[in-house]
């Protein structure tokens, strides 16, 4: 089974994108942040879907390069709008990329997922294409 790691303050939030996620046979885990140790080896994530905190978070890009670079794996960056991970230079390592933004159907977060698990090579068994 894929494993789906979210990482996302607003916990509501994260839980109904728990909830979404599991319609796709996904397995998701939540955290409210990144941890700034990578004390996270328990977890195998196929992809990680990191919420913005505000466009004022000058660090996101590189706790994300930090799990792209750990994990090797892809990641969602869910935006409020106001940032764009294309636009930033630590993006470079993380060219699986893909950012949705907020507030998002359930189509553009399973399609976001499904582009990138599938570039992967993951095999998913997504209710919707």
């Amino acid at each position: 089974m894929v494993e789906i790691v979210i990482i996302e303050k607003d916990l509501d939030l994260a839980d109904n994108i728990c909830e979404i996620l599991k319609y796709g046979n996904f397995t998701p885990v939540a955290l409210k942040t990144i941890p700034e140790s990578l004390d996270i080896d328990k977890l195998n994530p196929s992809l990680f879907i990191v919420g913005e905190e505000d466009k004022n978070d000058q660090q996101l890009m590189g706790r994300i390069s930090k799990l792209c670079n750990h994990f090797h794996c892809p990641v969602v960056v869910l935006s409020s709008g106001l940032y764009s991970a294309y636009e930033n230079p630590h993006a470079a390592c993380t060219l699986k990329t893909a950012t949705v933004n907020k507030p998002f159907t359930f189509r553009s977060l399973h399609s976001a997922v499904n582009r990138l698990l599938k570039e992967q090579g993951a095999k998913t068994t997504m209710c919707i294409s």
